[in-house]
C-alpha cells in the first residue's frame, strides 16, 4: 500500500538539495479531449515560478520540446520532451542521437495509420521522434475495434523493427526500437547539477514508471498522482492534481 505525500515528508527529507521534476499532462495540468486543448492554469504557473527560484525544477514530457515549452513559457528551468530524447535548461542542451535515425519509420507510419484508421478519426501527433495514437474523442463502443486495427498496423513494425508501444491514458506512444525513456533525462538532469542534489518526480501515467525507477536508484522521492489503487514503482501517492499544487504552495511560502 502507498504510503500518502504530505509537506512534512518533503521537510523530512531536505537534507540534501531538493531538484523538483514533474510530469505535465495529468500531474501539473488536467487531461483533455485532445493534446492541444490543454491549458495550463495560472495559479500552476505561479507555483512552477516561484519554486524556480528556490530550487531546480524540471518538466519531463511526452510532448514535444517545443510545444511543451510554449505551453509553460517560463524561463530558467529544465524541459524534457518525447520521454526524455530532448533535453533543455540552464547550461544543458541533449538530443538523443539515435532516435533522429529512424525519422522515415516514423513518417511512413503516421501516413498508414492517418489511412487505415481514417473511419475512426483519432489524432495522429507527429511528434518527431515518435507517434501519438490518441483516441480520447472515439466512440467508446467503437474503441475495441479501434484497438485492434492499431494492433494490426502495428503488429510489422513491431516484429520487422523493434518499435517501442507504450500504453498511457487514451494514447498510445510508438517510440523508435531505442531504449531511451523518462528515466535517461532524469539522469541527465541530475548529473549536471551538483552531486549532493536530491531528485523529487511527480507523475501520474505508465510512462512516468521509468523516471520513478531512476529516482528510486538515486535515494529520491517518487510520488504517483492517482485516486485509485494503481500498481507503481513510486514510494508515495497524492490524490489528485489540487492536492500537489496545495504542497507545493506551502512549499514555496517555507522557503522563501
Amino acid at each position: 500500500m502507498l504510503k500518502h505525500y504530505s509537506f512534512q515528508k518533503f521537510i523530512d527529507s531536505t537534507s540534501k538539495h531538493p531538484v523538483l521534476l514533474f510530469d505535465f499532462d495529468g500531474t501539473l495540468v488536467e487531461l483533455a479531449s485532445t493534446p492541444d486543448q490543454v491549458k495550463v492554469k495560472p495559479i500552476t504557473k505561479y507555483i512552477i515560478e516561484n519554486l524556480a527560484k528556490i530550487f531546480p525544477v524540471g518538466i519531463i514530457s511526452g510532448r514535444c520540446l517545443n510545444e511543451l515549452k510554449e505551453l509553460i513559457a517560463i524561463d530558467g528551468i529544465f524541459y524534457s520532451g518525447n520521454h526524455g530524447v530532448e533535453v533543455e535548461g540552464p547550461g544543458l542542451s541533449f538530443i538523443e542521437p539515435n532516435n533522429s535515425k529512424f525519422r522515415n519509420l516514423i513518417l511512413n507510419l503516421i501516413e498508414e495509420l492517418k489511412t487505415k484508421l481514417s473511419s475512426y478519426n483519432p489524432l495522429i501527433e507527429d511528434k518527431i521522434y515518435a507517434v501519438g495514437i490518441h483516441y480520447r474523442t472515439i466512440d467508446p463502443q467503437r474503441i475495441n475495434d479501434f484497438l485492434f486495427e492499431v494492433t494490426k498496423i502495428l503488429d510489422t513494425p513491431l516484429n520487422k523493427n523493434g518499435i517501442k508501444i507504450l500504453n498511457g491514458k487514451k494514447v498510445i506512444e510508438v517510440k523508435p526500437p531505442v531504449e531511451w525513456n523518462k528515466g535517461d533525462s532524469v539522469k541527465i538532469i541530475m548529473k549536471h547539477l551538483k552531486n549532493d542534489c536530491a531528485p523529487f518526480y511527480f507523475g501520474d501515467d505508465i510512462t512516468d514508471e521509468f523516471a520513478f525507477e531512476t529516482v528510486n536508484e538515486l535515494n529520491g522521492t517518487s510520488v504517483l498522482i492517482s485516486n485509485g489503487n494503481s500498481s507503481t514503482k513510486a514510494k508515495f501517492v497524492l490524490s489528485s492534481i489540487n492536492e500537489l499544487i496545495g504542497i507545493l504552495a506551502q512549499i514555496i511560502s517555507e522557503f522563501q
